[in-house]
């Protein structure tokens, strides 16, 4: 993986543009979108991220990340935070994503068993 943090959004779109024109992109995720569906379940979180593919290269892919330094620093500052718990920022996110896959796990059993 490779992650860059940008002071702001014009240097973003510079390393994208560059990927995109010398390197294949095979998948995109951009979370700075206004139209980000994956806002609820990013907590918010904004960057860009993509696959992408060397010339030449049928086995060797690299996810790049580019994050807005304020995003990072504050993603960064939080993660290894504790609460009055113990639990680091980066422990609660893990608890709160396994809670949401349950909800959403009975969600669909209870759409099953209702039909």
């Amino acid at each position: 993986m490779w992650l860059t943090v940008c002071f702001a959004l014009t240097l973003v779109l510079v390393y994208f543009y560059f990927f995109w024109s010398w390197l294949q992109v095979l998948r995109i995720k951009n979370r700075f979108s206004r139209t980000n569906r994956t806002a609820k379940e990013s907590g918010g979180y904004r960057d860009l991220q993509m696959v992408i593919q060397f010339p030449g290269s049928v086995d060797l892919l690299m996810e790049v990340q580019l994050h807005l330094k304020v995003f990072y620093e504050l993603k960064a500052s939080v993660a290894a935070s504790e609460d009055a718990h113990g639990q680091t920022g980066h422990e609660r996110y893990i608890e709160f994503r396994g809670m949401k896959e349950l909800a959403e796990f009975k969600r669909q059993q209870e759409s099953v068993n209702n039909s």
